[in-house]
């Protein structure tokens, strides 16, 4: 849906990816670790939050993509 309505953003999209990406660096930083304990969140299940952003952006980068 979201390349339907504005398909001139995949150079943010692809941006947006490589910046998630980039994130997951900070998980293992003290301030994260810090909050995941405080909130008793583990971080397999943090980690799960990510999976509809990165599954959103990549169904964007890849609409009406060649095979």
């Amino acid at each position: 849906v979201g390349m339907e309505v504005a398909p001139h953003l995949k150079d943010s999209l692809n941006k947006n990816f490589f910046d998630l990406l980039a994130s997951f660096r900070q998980i293992h930083g003290e301030s994260v670790q810090n909050q995941l304990v405080l909130q008793r969140v583990e971080i397999p299940i943090y980690l799960t939050l990510y999976s509809p952003a990165i599954h959103w952006i990549l169904q964007c980068v890849a609409y009406r993509a060649p095979e």
